[in-house]
């Protein structure tokens, strides 16, 4: 797991400066085909209004070998939607808590 400091998540700098971290982090991640066999990466920009934190939609990105090319799934998930894709991914069960009645991701795996 990777999680970027401030400057380079874009809390203390920019959009702009974020992207360009995220490019030099992710493209020789991507260009390396041994390094990237069996691994998924999701990127999540979890800014939402911070007015209205009850609704917390943010973006994912999900990028690797086991992500069929192009696909796109505009269902609601949540982050306990993603814990357990997760979870069942490695067959690892649930926590027993919001995880375990979650719904996986489906529809844009190979």
């Amino acid at each position: 797991m990777y999680i970027p400091n401030n400057d380079n998540n874009g809390h203390d700098t920019s959009v702009e400066f974020a992207s360009n971290w995220l490019q030099s982090f992710l493209d020789p991640l991507l260009a390396d085909s041994d390094r990237m066999a069996g691994t998924l990466i999701q990127v999540v920009f979890d800014e939402p209004d911070k007015n209205s934190y009850s609704s917390m939609k943010v973006f994912s990105l999900f990028l690797g070998p086991m992500v069929r090319k192009g696909a796109s799934d505009g269902s609601n998930y949540n982050f306990y939607d993603v814990l357990r894709t997760v979870e069942g991914n490695f067959n690892i069960g649930t926590l027993g808590l919001e995880d375990a009645s979650s719904t996986s991701i489906k529809g844009i795996w190979v």
